[in-house]
């Protein structure tokens, strides 16, 4: 089984805590609250959908940049506002 760190952000619409993993850190099995996020883990998960385990809502992992650390927030997933790629 390999290693990797964890953030944990908070799920708008019911609360509850969802864990999104990456493997750009340093990858000691270390948790963040999606308040303190290096920003390389940030960087790495800034896209990226999970679903949330109580209330089944999909969280788009959103990077906010700051000098060190990144904040950053689960977003309810809606696939009628996605982008195409041609744009």
């Amino acid at each position: 089984m390999g290693m990797f760190d964890s953030v944990y952000v908070i799920c708008p619409k019911c609360g509850g805590s969802i864990e999104f993993q990456s493997k750009a850190g340093e990858c000691l099995c270390t948790n963040y609250t999606q308040d303190q996020v290096p920003a390389i883990i940030a960087a790495d998960l800034d896209g990226d959908s999970e679903f949330c385990h109580l209330c089944g809502e999909e969280i788009v992992f959103c990077a906010f940049s700051l000098p060190e650390f990144v904040s950053c927030v689960g977003l309810q997933y809606d696939p009628d506002n996605e982008e195409s790629e041609d744009d």
